[in-house]
C-alpha cells in the first residue's frame, strides 16, 4: 500500500525537528531546499532543489511528480509563506491564503486590517512624514520583515526617528518602515487550531522582551502564562474577531499580544509558520512531558490537536543568553522568574 507524505519548505535547522516528527507518524517527506547539502538532506525520502520563495516552478515540478501529499509543514517566514499558501490552495487542505500570509507578515496590512475589524491593535503609520507618527514614544520596525527582530528600535527622542527609520526600510522587503506607539507591558502568545472562524486554545506563554540601547532584544520565554480568565477571554474574542474573515481556514496560528497596564490586549503579530523560538521544540515538551511535535504533525493529519493549557504543567522558561539559550524550571512560577531573572542578571554581569 502507498504511503502518505509531507511536503516540508526548508531544510534547515528550524524544520528538521518537524520533518523528524512527521516520520516518526509514518510519513514520507518531500523536502524543497535550494541547499542540496542542507542539514535536512540526508533524511529527506525524496529532495527537491528549488528555491521556496518562487511557487511557480515548485508548483510545476509537484504536478510532475505526483507524490500523495497529506500534510504540508511550512515552519518559514516571509515570502517562503506565500509559496505556502499557494501551494496549500493547490492541496486544498488547510486553507492557507495570500490574504492571510499577507496579514502574518506586513505589519501595517495587519493594522489597517485589524482597525477594520475593530479588533484592538497599537496605531501607527508607515508615512515618511514625522508630522503623522504617533506621540513619542514609538517603535519602529520593518514593515515586511525578513529576520526575526532585526532593525527594531524604540524611539524616545524626535533626533532618534530618523536613522530608526531608515534602518528598518533597509531591513524591510517592501522598503517600508512601520512606525506604531509604544506600548508598555507584557507579550502574550496564544497557539490556536482556527477551525471555520472557531478559536480553540493548544498553549498559553510569555515572551520576555528588552529595549537595550533602543535595540529590542529577546530575552526569554516563560511557560504557562500567567493571566487571568478574563484576560483569556479578552484574548480568544479578538482572535477569533480575527479569524471571522478565513471561513475555509482550519490550521494553527499564533497570536501575540501586548498586555498593557490597564490590562487591554492589543494584536500585534499573528504566525502561520508553526512558531519559533524553541517553543514547540524545546518549551512545550519540558513542561509538559509530551511529545509535542509528533502530536502537533498527527494534529495536521486528523485536525485532533493536543491541549496543553491544562493538566500537570511544569513552571518551565527559557533564557536567551549571548550564543545560548538556557532550559530553567521550578516548583511554582514565582520561583521560576526568581530563577529567570538571575540568570538574566549573572548574564548582564559577565
Amino acid at each position: 500500500m502507498a504511503r502518505n507524505w509531507a511536503l516540508c519548505l526548508g531544510g534547515g535547522e528550524a524544520q528538521l525537528p518537524l520533518i523528524l516528527a512527521a516520520k516518526q507518524k509514518g510519513l514520507l517527506v518531500c523536502v524543497v531546499d535550494k541547499n542540496k547539502h542542507c542539514i535536512a538532506s540526508p533524511h529527506a525520502d525524496k529532495f527537491i532543489k528549488a528555491s521556496t520563495y518562487d511557487a511557480t516552478p515548485l508548483l510545476s515540478i509537484l504536478d510532475s511528480i505526483e507524490l500523495p501529499i497529506v500534510t504540508l509543514l511550512a515552519r518559514t517566514s516571509g515570502p517562503a509563506l506565500y509559496t505556502a499558501a499557494a501551494i496549500d490552495e493547490k492541496l486544498k487542505r488547510f486553507g492557507l491564503s495570500q490574504q492571510l500570509v499577507s496579514l502574518c507578515t506586513i505589519k501595517s496590512r495587519l493594522r489597517d486590517y485589524c482597525e477594520a475589524s475593530d479588533i484592538p491593535v497599537p496605531k501607527g503609520t508607515v508615512s515618511d512624514n514625522t508630522n503623522l507618527f504617533p506621540e513619542l514614544p514609538v517603535v519602529v520596525r520593518p514593515d515586511y520583515p525578513l529576520s526575526g527582530k532585526k532593525a527594531v528600535t524604540l524611539c524616545t527622542h524626535k533626533h532618534q526617528l530618523k536613522p530608526a527609520v531608515e534602518s528598518a526600510k533597509a531591513a524591510s522587503a517592501d522598503g517600508k518602515a512601520d512606525v506604531a506607539c509604544f506600548i508598555d507591558g507584557n507579550d502574550i502568545s496564544l497557539l490556536a487550531h482556527v477551525r471555520q472562524g472557531s478559536v480553540t486554545p493548544i498553549a498559553w506563554w510569555e515572551e520576555v522582551n528588552q529595549f537595550s540601547n533602543g535595540e529590542l532584544k529577546a530575552s526569554g520565554l516563560l511557560f504557562p502564562a500567567q493571566i487571568t480568565p478574563k484576560i483569556k477571554i479578552q484574548i480568544i474574542n479578538a482572535a477569533t474577531q480575527f479569524s471571522n474573515s478565513f471561513s475555509n481556514l482550519n490550521y494553527l496560528l499564533a497570536f501575540s499580544f501586548r498586555l498593557d497596564r490597564q490590562q487591554q490586549a492589543r494584536l500585534i503579530e499573528v504566525h502561520a509558520d508553526l512558531t519559533g523560538d524553541l517553543i514547540l521544540d524545546r518549551l512545550l515538551p519540558a513542561a509538559t512531558q509530551c511529545e509535542v511535535l509528533p502530536e502537533i504533525v498527527q494534529g495536521l493529519l486528523t485536525d485532533h490537536y493536543p491541549d496543553y493549557t491544562q493538566g500537570q504543567l511544569i513552571p518551565t522558561a527559557i533564557r536567551f543568553d549571548e550564543g545560548e539559550t538556557r532550559l530553567l524550571q521550578a516548583t511554582d512560577f514565582s520561583e521560576l522568574i526568581k530563577q529567570f531573572n538571575n540568570t538574566r542578571e549573572s548574564s548582564c554581569d559577565e
